[in-house]
């Protein structure tokens, strides 16, 4: 059983979701090519425990009618997998298998690209923010949202030798 928060949400809610984000731009290596920070698949390998442990537990954030039985059976092996290409992989380059795998495993959890579009022409509107500001880094909250909470993002708070909130 895991545990809830206050408001009797998985404390892995968040995780679960941002990281989703990952798993699309991983699908999309159109998406991840724009990425001009360094990837540190430590981090990926980190959020892809808390990936694993959610669907060994059977969890599913998502309608579950949009997937099968046998594909939602798939899930574990595929985030083990995937887990497992993540901690061996060395940026910058993506590898197809890692590509291949992310796909699978969204498939199985029952999500696609929106609009009927494939994974190769899958875009993300971020109102023109760069694809990585909404990605989760090391540092904590994506930069976005760090900017809407105060004003300032990970670079400036890097220069005055802080990690800034998050």
């Amino acid at each position: 059983m895991i545990a809830k928060n206050k408001d009797g949400v998985n404390v892995d809610f968040a995780d679960i979701i941002n990281f989703s984000l990952w798993l699309g731009v991983l699908a999309a290596p159109h998406l991840y090519r724009t990425i001009k920070r360094q990837v540190d698949p430590r981090h990926l390998t980190s959020l892809m425990d808390i990936w694993v442990a959610y669907v060994e537990r059977g969890d599913c954030y998502w309608d579950r009618s949009k997937s099968t039985l046998k594909r939602l059976a798939q899930r574990a092996p595929l985030a083990r997998k995937l887990r497992a290409l993540i901690a061996a992989w060395t940026p910058p380059g993506l590898p197809a298998e890692i590509t291949e795998t992310a796909r699978a495993l969204l498939d199985a959890e029952g999500l696609s690209p929106p609009n009927g579009r494939g994974w190769d022409e899958l875009e993300f509107d971020f109102e023109g923010d760069p694809m990585e500001d909404m990605l989760p880094w090391p540092e904590g909250i994506p930069a976005r949202l760090r900017r809407e909470k105060t004003g300032r993002d990970c670079a400036e708070d890097e220069a005055e030798g802080g990690k800034g909130e998050g």
